[in-house]
């Protein structure tokens, strides 16, 4: 005589959920969805497609709601505490100089643009192009940078300006370079200088996009480079 209080093992219970739960889907899928998507594509829907389509509806529905409420929380955050960066050129003598991003507040998205405004004297050569350009932002340390950088409250990034280098590898003269994004991206500029302007941009409803004018010039002598902010 068999055991009648005999539990089946666990996968056998959980197979058998399975099916009941299966075919109540295909039942409420084929009673609801399935007419509906039948009705207006023209298409015939199986039932046992039904089922699927529910759940990836239900996946695009969840990852739906999560990205409106964190769109909402960083709304208000940003209201409660409000981004205010801090824009300085860094150029003390070095052969390099950058323009310097410190932001304080709630997190917000860095993306900036540039482009030569102006060469200082028109007769000097060469003359760098003057088309806009995505710039590099460089976070600290142990941090990958790139065209678009997220700064949380006491965090800052670096965009490169320009920088006193060789010509060529076979050249140990040294000339203006002008930085047009990533590293390897820069065009040469008479040592008299230009003009490059910077519009830094933030991802908030908020915040206007900040413009910077840097005057930019090489001295030959020390092979240092000079920037300074000559319109905000």
């Amino acid at each position: 005589m068999a055991d009648a209080s005999r539990k089946d093992p666990w996968f056998v219970s959980a197979a058998v959920w399975f099916y009941d739960a299966w075919n109540f889907a295909q039942f409420l899928s084929g009673l609801t969805f399935g007419a509906w998507a039948s009705q207006l594509s023209g298409i015939e829907w199986s039932t046992p497609v039904g089922p699927w389509l529910l759940v990836a509806a239900a996946i695009m529905w969840g990852f739906a709601v999560v990205w409106i409420v964190r769109r909402v929380v960083a709304v208000i955050r940003t209201v409660i505490d409000k981004p205010h960066p801090q824009i300085e050129v860094l150029s003390s003598g070095t052969a390099k100089a950058v323009l310097e991003i410190a932001h304080f507040g709630a997190p917000v998205t860095y993306r900036a643009e540039g482009r030569i405004a102006r060469v200082l004297s028109p007769t000097d050569m060469p003359r760098p192009p003057e088309q806009r350009f995505t710039c590099e932002l460089h976070p600290e340390e142990g941090r990958v940078g790139g065209t678009r950088l997220r700064l949380r409250d006491g965090e800052w990034a670096h965009i490169i300006i320009g920088e006193s280098s060789r010509a060529s590898i076979h050249d140990d003269g040294h000339v203006l370079w002008i930085r047009r994004g990533s590293y390897g991206r820069q065009a040469r500029a008479p040592d008299s200088g230009v003009e490059v302007e910077y519009s830094i941009q933030m991802q908030s409803p908020f915040l206007k996009p900040i413009t910077r004018r840097i005057r930019v010039t090489r001295d030959n002598a020390s092979r240092t480079v000079a920037a300074v902010v000559v319109d905000d």
